[in-house]
């Protein structure tokens, strides 16, 4: 007697295990297989994209409390999916290059409100000026580098350069 194309799947079925139909590419869980000798089945492992992610060189990781650690509880895939996942890729920083200039300017030059009279009786204005970019531009006003956190958005390191 010839054994059935499924009969590896067909047996773990009967123990119990959800069976995986595959359709047009893509894989679907199915309550109750016909086993068609033209159909691809398997034995669904909730582990699977887990399991390849790691075997493409991905770090995979386990929940222990609210921390997330890299562990030999991993190779045995004995708790529920939910306890893994596979590593984020680390965000990188951002940096924005740009500056601040306080500017004179005379008050026949602008209609900014006045703020000061020079010692020599002339109406002048303070004016600041500040352009930021994540092009390190020649020229301009360039005298600071910002760091942002890639995680959390949050200022990280401020240079005056």
């Amino acid at each position: 007697m010839t054994k059935h194309v499924h009969s590896e799947v067909i047996k773990a079925w009967a123990d119990g295990a959800q069976i995986e139909l595959e359709h047009r590419g893509n894989w679907f869980r199915d309550p109750n297989p016909y086993f068609f000798d033209s159909s691809q089945y398997r034995v669904y492992d909730p582990h699977r994209e887990l399991k390849a992610a790691q075997a493409a060189g991905k770090t995979i990781q386990f929940k222990t409390g609210d921390k997330w650690t890299i562990s030999s509880v991993l190779y045995s895939w004995c708790y529920p999916v939910e306890c893994y996942r596979i590593k984020p890729e680390v965000k990188p920083d951002k940096v924005i290059y740009g500056g601040i200039a306080n500017y004179n300017v005379f008050a026949n030059q602008s209609n900014i409100p006045l703020l000061a009279d020079n010692p020599n009786g002339d109406l002048y204005y303070d004016v600041v000026a500040a352009r930021f970019s994540t092009l390190d531009a020649p020229g301009g006003i360039n005298n600071l580098k910002l760091t942002f956190d890639g995680e959390t958005g949050k200022l990280k390191k401020a240079e005056v350069i």
